[in-house]
């Protein structure tokens, strides 16, 4: 078990070092489009809202 923990320290610690790297907290163009729509959507009435994933999974039939 302890070996096991050790793997997955060693390994969050890689991924983090990854994840720094790649400066993550600037967003890239597509995504800040998508969340400028998405604030547009919340604000308008007439767009669809869903309470929970189940509801929003049964309209998008998945």
């Amino acid at each position: 078990m302890k070996e096991l923990v050790n793997m997955f320290e060693e390994n969050a610690g890689c991924e983090h070092r990854i994840l720094e790297k790649m400066k993550l907290d600037v967003p890239n163009e597509i995504t800040v489009l998508a969340i400028e729509e998405g604030r547009k959507l919340v604000k308008d009435s007439s767009s669809q809202k869903y309470s929970d994933i189940k509801e929003l999974k049964d309209a998008l039939e998945i």
